[in-house]
């Protein structure tokens, strides 16, 4: 069975206010954010879930504020607006506006309850090669790191490059996880160990890289079978490499 060794999971952390707020209050203050960048000729060229997603891991604070914003008071119901205002949230707490994140903390509890559950959709990039039974560094080092280029998972034109795979360009890819909430990753090894008669090409490793939401302050039991290192916002944690299922 094909594993990856190392896996990603990136954890949104924030506090939640638990004062009665309008959602008046809410909204104005979007609206007044909106005038605000706007007259900084701040534009939002695309509003899509994706594109927000890119800006604010690219840390494009204002055009994603702009861009969420349009999108919350257009009142469109979406399945991901729940989202949206957790991701406002967090860009106002990155930017030092408490009250205003807070706010919309509360606008994401109303839609998505405290805590999103599991994660819906994972980004996986490898196989990469790796040395027998060994834990290898980040092999996306030499490209500048998995930190730096986890925004390149939105760029559909991104590569990098691997021995094991063919033509030696590997790129990003979205797994959807079962009902169980397991991953299986789409590569096949098995002609390559066939070509070169080696058994060891089919070692590898690669990166998953999920996000999971918590709308209040809370604490979250976390397991990943089947991988040797987990990082939950920077923290790194043991994996369950020969899956005892009992690290949580």
């Amino acid at each position: 069975m094909l594993c990856a060794r190392t896996i990603l999971a990136f954890m949104t952390v924030q506090m939640f206010c638990t004062c009665t707020l309008s959602k008046r209050s809410v909204y104005k203050n979007i609206e007044d954010d909106i005038q605000r960048l706007k007259a900084k000729k701040v534009k939002c060229n695309q509003a899509s879930f994706e594109d927000v997603l890119r800006l604010k891991c690219e840390k494009r604070y204002d055009t994603a504020t702009l861009c969420i914003g349009e999108i919350l008071l257009a009142n469109i119901v979406e399945a991901d607006i729940g989202e949206l205002w957790t991701h406002l949230g967090e860009i106002y707490h990155e930017q030092g506006k408490t009250t205003q994140g807070n706010k919309c903390f509360k606008e994401a509890t109303k839609v998505n309850g405290k805590f999103t559950g599991q994660i819906r959709s994972w980004d996986f990039i490898g196989p990469f090669q790796i040395g027998k039974n060994e834990v290898d560094g980040d092999p996306l080092e030499a490209f500048g790191g998995i930190e730096k280029l986890l925004c390149q998972k939105y760029n559909k034109r991104f590569q990098v490059y691997s021995e094991q795979v063919p033509k030696g360009k590997v790129k990003w890819h979205s797994v959807e996880p079962d009902e169980t909430g397991n991953v299986t990753v789409p590569i096949d090894l098995h002609r390559l160990a066939e070509k070169l008669f080696s058994i060891p090409a089919m070692d590898w490793q690669g990166w998953l890289v999920g996000d999971f939401i918590l709308n209040v302050e809370m604490t979250v039991l976390t397991q990943c079978v089947h991988v040797s290192t987990i990082y939950i916002d920077g923290t790194v944690l043991a994996g369950d490499l020969y899956y005892p299922t009992r690290y949580w």
